[in-house]
């Protein structure tokens, strides 16, 4: 007999947190590739990728029904009901994501083939986890929605190195940080489509040294991972000068308003549920970038506020350089306008000051003859210099009568 007790509220947090990953993975992947479908007129794989899709949402809409996080008496009757409510949209899952891998094979679409095997490992993990999960209660550590690190390291540090030598796109660089790859590989690749350039991160450590190196707009940050979970990288983020202004979106299965509570008050920006709405990742991402550039460009303004004011102390004291000037005489709003009077201004006064002492070292000049030819006067029209002169002429006098005696 089933026990009719409630489960404890984080098992069925994680259940449901797990249930709604795999929901994302399949309407994730085939929302993109029914794009691509669309775009390139392959009219092929478009109804069975419509099909999974609604599968999708189905599966979905079952799990928010019967696990809803406003309900606190779910017991184990209820995972058995919403298992056997699951099976035959999995089963149909699994036979549609099937054909799909068949016919993008045959088309030879290497992507989109791709991402139709990752749509029937999702749907095959989560057969699985309702069988040993939700109906014999099997949880390890890790629930087999987590990806493993040692096989995926590599894909994540080629995908990063990318990013880090990828040049900027124009509307921001943004880090993406999910333990789970599939989930990281749909929002990067989402977000690169938009034009913005993507780094990821697989870990909350991972995370926290990316955002120290700097040069990031947003963050996409995952709530539940392993070791250091969101709520942890979003406080150290916060808890610093550099990372107060850096915009955060939680993105995660848990959609308990606590948990979106809990993040804006810790200083993130926006929340996001997973499975994501397209239109509402692209609507809430632009909306924190432009937010970002608005701050960004006040705190230039500042910054170049606080330089002319510095500029106009200099030239009171006589210490300023136009050069210093140069970035805020570059603006072409009035601050800039100012600053270019300021530079104006500094250089007619350094003039103005060079012709001062050329002038002062010419009146020294002048000063200085002058004074040596008072002092030449003074010795000159003494009474004493003026008998040595007479005696002068005397001599001078005497000495001309010997001589000219001598020679008669």
């Amino acid at each position: 007999m089933t026990d009719p007790q409630p489960l404890p509220a984080e098992q069925v947090s994680h259940v449901r947190h797990d249930l709604r990953t795999f929901a994302n993975h399949i309407l994730g992947y085939s929302d993109m590739l029914l794009e691509v479908a669309r775009d390139d007129a392959v009219e092929e794989i478009i109804p069975g990728l419509v099909a999974i899709h609604e599968l999708g949402a189905n599966l979905l809409e079952r799990v928010g029904a019967i696990l809803n996080p406003s309900r606190t008496d779910v017991a184990h009757a209820d995972f058995e009901k919403l298992a056997a409510e699951l099976h035959p949209v999995v089963e149909k899952l699994l036979v549609n994501a099937k054909t799909l891998c068949e016919q993008t094979q045959q088309l030879e679409m290497e992507q989109e083939n791709a991402d139709g095997h990752k749509i029937l490992s999702a749907v095959e993990n989560l057969r699985r986890f309702i069988e040993d999960s939700m109906l014999h209660g099997e949880f390890g550590p890790e629930t087999q929605t987590r990806e493993n690190a040692n096989s995926s390291s590599l894909t994540h540090q080629a995908l990063t190195s990318a990013a880090e030598t990828a040049p900027r796109a124009g509307q921001g660089r943004i880090l993406v940080v999910d333990d789970i790859e599939n989930n990281r590989d749909m929002l990067a690749r989402r977000l690169e489509r938009e034009g913005y350039a993507v780094i990821q991160a697989a870990n909350g450590r991972e995370a926290l040294e990316r955002i120290a190196h700097g040069g990031l707009d947003l963050v996409l940050l995952d709530i539940l991972m392993p070791e250091v979970d969101g709520f942890e990288v979003l406080r150290q983020v916060k808890s610093t000068p550099s990372g107060r202004d850096l915009p955060v979106i939680m993105i995660s299965s848990l959609d308990e308003i606590q948990s979106v509570v809990r993040c804006i008050e810790m200083g993130a920006e926006d929340y996001l549920p997973k499975p994501f709405d397209p239109v509402l990742l692209r609507a809430r991402v632009g909306a924190c970038l432009e937010k970002k550039l608005l701050r960004d460009n006040e705190l230039d303004y500042l910054r170049q506020v606080a330089a002319v004011t510095s500029a106009a102390s200099a030239v009171e004291t006589g210490t300023f350089d136009p050069v210093s000037l140069a970035e805020v005489a570059g603006r072409d709003d009035p601050l800039g306008g100012l600053a270019r009077v300021f530079q104006k201004m500094g250089r007619e006064v350094q003039a103005r000051e060079e012709r001062l002492k050329m002038q002062v070292a010419q009146l020294r000049i002048e000063i200085d003859e002058s004074r040596k030819k008072q002092q030449v006067a003074e010795v000159t029209e003494s009474e004493y210099f003026q008998e040595l002169k007479r005696r002068a002429n005397q001599l001078r006098r005497r000495s001309g009568k010997t001589e000219s005696s001598e020679s008669s």
